[in-house]
């Protein structure tokens, strides 16, 4: 899975993007997933949409399958990426400038 933090460069909108693939993630993938370097971990918005979503749909999940993951997570992500205002608050706790 990989997920960005987007923002008009104006800071009139922000939006969640993610992408699901089978198997694991090589460098070939994350590269055709981002178009540009990311800050250090620490400032990197998208920490705070995995730290959402396991405090969230995957707080003491249990699932029988990895599809069952791959739904829950499906869901916390689009509930994530419909809300304008956690996204510019991802941004802002990073301390990007809009």
């Amino acid at each position: 899975m990989s997920a960005a933090v987007c923002f008009r460069p104006d800071g009139t909108e922000a939006a969640l993007v993610f992408g699901m693939q089978p198997g694991s993630c090589n460098d070939q993938s994350i590269t055709e997933f981002l178009l540009e370097r990311l800050p250090p971990y620490a400032y990197n918005p998208v920490e705070q949409v995995w730290g959402n979503l396991k405090g969230t749909e995957l707080a003491n999940l249990c699932p029988d399958t990895i599809g069952e993951v791959a739904e829950i997570v499906d869901k916390g992500l689009c509930r994530i990426g419909i809300e304008t205002r956690l996204a510019f608050a991802f941004l802002r706790h990073c301390r990007l400038k809009l």
